[in-house]
């Protein structure tokens, strides 16, 4: 005789599980996000350098080429994208709540 001995999860315990998982992510990507953007800041050690970042971005965007190291945008530009994906994903998980 086999008797199943799998524990049977409600739903409410699966919302858990799955809310859990979704704050987990989001404070992940958000973690991620800040140590790029920190990076970056300490790289630089110049509040000049900084200030040109979103020129830097566009003319990278555009295919303009740089004299300059493009280190620092890129890292802000992927922590601020880390960032806006945590913002969505927190966004998100408020809304199916």
């Amino acid at each position: 005789m086999v008797t199943d001995t799998t524990p049977w999860l409600d739903i409410d315990e699966i919302a858990m599980q799955k809310q859990f998982l979704l704050t987990m992510m989001t404070s992940m990507i958000a973690g991620f996000g800040l140590m790029f953007v920190l990076v970056a800041i300490a790289y630089t050690r110049d509040i000049a350098s900084i200030m040109r970042t979103p020129t830097l971005i566009w003319q990278y965007v555009c295919g303009i080429p740089v004299n300059s190291s493009m280190t620092v945008p890129l890292l802000l530009s992927i922590g601020s994208l880390y960032l806006l994906g945590a913002g969505v994903t927190w966004w998100w998980t408020q809304r199916i709540r």
